[in-house]
């Protein structure tokens, strides 16, 4: 058929129907150029419409330009449950901060020995230096020498160690800073606020309690876990005199505060990108001026 049309002038690769578009397909049957239009699949391969119909007109004809594509099966998305992602960590990097804060915690707290707690007295919060505004951030770095200043801070230690590093895994570094500063001044203007000096890692350590415990909330198993350590921490708090349960209030509302502040912005963002940053750095800044004037 090929070599009729060439006698004829008739371009071998053009569609025998439609002369003026090429392909590169043939008919099995009849072995004439057939464009994706006319092109037919049938059991034999691929048809025009002429054989097909010659062959009986079994086959549905319909243009292979109109033909829908296949369906593919979705992907199926591997969901990890809460606990395990918590237990195991959401693998985004070494929990940096959370190591580096307790190294130098622990740094400052050995040179309080040689000092006569220099660090407590330049770094604490307390009256009448409430308008030092560093001290609402460094307050959490530092801790007496004392007796109970060594058990306080062996236990905090302790219990950081098993905590902020996994809660930094799981809620990413940014938000654990965020967590982490928020907590930290808000504990601190808490303490001010109540009468009491603003040290210890104990309100920026019920901050990441807080935040983590958000997180963990519709997983009952892994929010029993959360919560009995946060109840072992204010027994231990009150069997230790209870001069830090401001600081422990101010660090669980400054913890989940953030959080859930930030997811819900997730969910459906505020007007501005910046306005969670905002709203948190604005309002702890406002309640470290507060804590800084009734202090004074």
């Amino acid at each position: 058929m090929s070599t009729d049309r060439t006698q004829l002038g008739i371009d071998p690769s053009a569609c025998y129907r439609h002369p003026d578009r090429t392909s590169w397909t043939l008919c099995d049957r009849c072995g004439r150029t057939i464009c994706p239009e006319c092109q037919i699949l049938s059991p034999g391969g691929v048809n025009c419409a002429v054989c097909v119909a010659e062959t009986g007109g079994s086959v549905q004809w319909q243009p292979a330009a109109s033909r829908p594509a296949p369906k593919r099966r979705p992907a199926v998305l591997k969901r990890t449950s809460t606990r395990r992602r918590v237990l195991a960590g959401s693998g985004s990097g070494r929990p940096t901060a959370a190591w580096t804060v307790l190294g130098v915690a622990a740094a400052l707290w050995v040179i309080g020995f040689v000092t006569a707690d220099l660090p407590v007295r330049l770094l604490a919060a307390y009256e009448p230096y409430g308008w030092q505004l560093w001290r609402f951030v460094t307050a959490p770095l530092v801790s007496p020498s004392g007796l109970s200043g060594i058990v306080g801070f062996a236990l905090t230690a302790l219990f950081w160690a098993l905590t902020a590093p996994q809660a930094e895994r799981i809620i990413g570094v940014r938000r654990f800073l965020a967590v982490l500063g928020v907590s930290t001044v808000l504990s601190s203007a808490a303490a001010l606020l109540s009468g009491q000096a603003a040290y210890g890692l104990s309100g920026p350590l019920f901050g990441v309690f807080a935040a983590t415990l958000v997180i963990v909330w519709s997983d009952v198993p892994t929010r029993t876990r959360f919560l009995v350590m946060i109840g072992v921490n204010l027994l231990l708090i009150l069997l230790l005199g209870g001069s830090g349960l401001a600081t422990v209030v101010g660090g669980l509302l400054g913890g989940a505060g953030a959080l859930a502040l930030l997811r819900r912005n997730d969910d459906r963002p505020l007007p501005k990108p910046w306005t969670p940053q905002t709203i948190l750095i604005g309002g702890s800044a406002l309640l470290a001026v507060l804590a800084a004037l009734s202090a004074s």
